[in-house]
């Protein structure tokens, strides 16, 4: 469990995530359903590092309305850590996010993604956005993301 962890181009999961993919457009696939389980793996993975869980399809109550990410990190005391929401290429990625704010997705710590984009919402706005399929430039989004899960500086839902 280590709070220093920084996930780099040359880590296991990030390879598998891009070799998962990859097998992916090898079949023709990239619906939502099939391809977001790459992203939810490389989660998984890395949430370990730091002695998180990934939580799917949690349901969450956020100012009153329930909301379902696709994945949540919860840490040791049960205390969410983050939010992931993912979309697919299909989707216009911009267009879901606002869809999702007005639905009430928390924006304290959230990554949004597309397998091509992500967007790293923070304190309630936009963080950063990465080319997710610039290898450093995905992991300085999780990196980014981890960071604040880690001192605690994000809001919590």
């Amino acid at each position: 469990m280590s709070q220093s962890y920084t996930v780099k181009p040359t880590h296991k999961p990030i390879k598998d995530y891009y070799a998962a993919l990859a097998t992916f457009r090898e079949h023709h696939v990239d619906h939502e359903q099939a391809v977001r389980a790459a992203f939810q793996n490389l989660l998984t993975a890395t949430g370990k590092k730091h002695g998180w869980t990934l939580i799917a399809e949690e349901r969450i109550k956020v100012k009153g309305k329930t909301v379902i990410p696709d994945g949540t990190f919860r840490d040791q005391y049960e205390m969410h850590r983050g939010h992931w929401e993912a979309k697919d290429t299909d989707d216009d990625l911009e267009a879901e996010i606002k869809k999702k704010i007005a639905a009430g997705y928390p924006l304290g710590n959230i990554i949004f993604e597309d397998t091509r984009l992500g967007h790293l919402f923070q304190n309630g706005k936009q963080a950063m956005r990465a080319d997710l399929t610039d290898p450093q430039q995905f992991c300085d989004l999780l990196n980014v993301g981890c960071h604040c899960w880690l001192v605690q500086q994000c809001p919590w839902d």
